[in-house]
């Protein structure tokens, strides 16, 4: 029985590896490694254990030996010790160890684009629009987002230093991380009757909560005329839960397909009866940290024409991967699959091209999409 895990690879709430979804399986099965590849592995271990310069164990170059076959796959496939391994898992039920910001590129830059109440970066007053420059005293330039997202994670009670940049003024902060009970959805109030929705990662929770907000905002006064999702800098997650958001808002046809060498891996995932929003209007914002789970949304509802798409192209990681279980309570998370949008498009490597590109301001964009839609409205269009 398939039993999912979500990856916040947040916002970015912030996460690792930004992926699609993750699949936990029983422990890994037995393979074969022919006898000169397996004499090889051995002699080396053996050779490096008896003549390094410093002892080491055997144990520790097993590890080594591992984690470099990871490196000769994807950036997505890693090797997993204990404390990573239970990381993933918390992760799945919407919690996580950090210091409770929302990251994403913008202009290039990681810029601080949320702040959760009550977290460490709150109260040592780190602004959204803060870019971070450094992360213990190492420069971040060319790093890419979801390795960002990793290194600000870690276990309760341990340190991080950041360089942050807001406007002319650089300085340093040393934030100690806790552990974050995610909320992935936030709403703000109609603006003329459009609802904005932003989803930081997707999670177990994600489309309950999205369907309690919009039933809410349907039953107060003037109603919905109309739905934009922020999706910008959302790294993915868990891939069942893109499925179910995606669900919310069409009637029917594929929502994503995946496929890898595996029977297991190919899959079709279809919509249900029972468009939550009856047709209203929706808009969706994606930039360059859209990933994963988020793209599979942004992909199905624009292959769906249930959406329109605003912003620049989206990260492009179109691939799942499948966390295994091996002994010592460590774990493997490796790609076996891809995922296709309904149109039969892969986005690995591609991303999601938005309908409406945007050049402006970050902090612009919601009002551009929320005149589109409004564009598009009869007067007494209303939910």
């Amino acid at each position: 029985m398939r039993r999912f895990l979500s990856i916040l690879l947040p916002t970015l709430s912030m996460i690792t590896g930004v992926i699609a979804g993750i699949l936990l399986a029983r422990e890994i099965p037995l393979g074969h490694i022919s006898q000169p590849d397996s004499a090889l592995l051995t002699s080396t271990v053996a050779y490096v254990a008896g003549h390094y310069v410093d002892p080491v164990s055997n144990h520790r170059l097993v590890d080594g030996a591992i984690e470099g076959m990871f490196n000769r796959l994807d950036p997505h496939s890693r090797y997993l010790e204990p404390a990573s391994m239970q990381a993933l898992q918390s992760e799945a039920h919407g919690h996580y160890a950090g210091i409770g910001i929302e990251l994403s590129l913008v202009d290039g830059y990681f810029s601080i684009v949320g702040i959760m109440a009550n977290s460490p970066a709150e109260r040592a007053e780190v602004n959204a629009g803060d870019r971070i420059t450094s992360v213990n005293g190492e420069s971040v330039k060319g790093r890419r987002l979801g390795d960002m997202v990793q290194q600000l994670r870690g276990t309760p009670g341990s340190a991080i230093s950041l360089g942050l940049k807001r406007a002319d003024k650089s300085f340093n902060l040393t934030l100690y991380r806790e552990k974050i009970e995610v909320t992935s959805v936030h709403t703000s109030e109609p603006a003329d009757g459009i609802t904005l929705l932003r989803i930081s990662v997707f999670h177990e929770n994600t489309a309950r909560e999205i369907r309690a907000l919009l039933e809410r905002h349907k039953a107060a006064e003037g109603g919905i005329r109309g739905l934009i999702i922020d999706l910008r800098g959302n790294p993915g997650g868990l891939l069942p839960s893109a499925v179910q958001v995606s669900d919310l808002f069409l009637e029917k046809g594929v929502i994503v397909r995946t496929a890898g060498r595996s029977d297991e891996s190919h899959s079709t995932y279809n919509a249900t009866e029972g468009d939550l929003l009856a047709g209203l209007p929706i808009g969706i914002l994606i930039d360059g940290g859209t990933a994963s789970a988020a793209e599979v949304v942004a992909a199905a509802l624009q292959d769906h024409e249930r959406s329109l798409i605003f912003g620049s192209r989206s990260y492009g990681k179109g691939s799942v991967q499948t966390l295994f279980r091996v002994p010592g309570q460590r774990g493997i998370k490796l790609t076996t699959a891809r995922y296709f949008a309904p149109s039969g498009r892969s986005i690995d490597g591609i991303g999601v091209e938005p309908d409406v590109v945007w050049h402006g301001e970050y902090d612009a964009l919601p009002a551009h999409a929320n005149a589109q839609l409004l564009s598009s409205l009869n007067p007494v269009t209303t939910l």
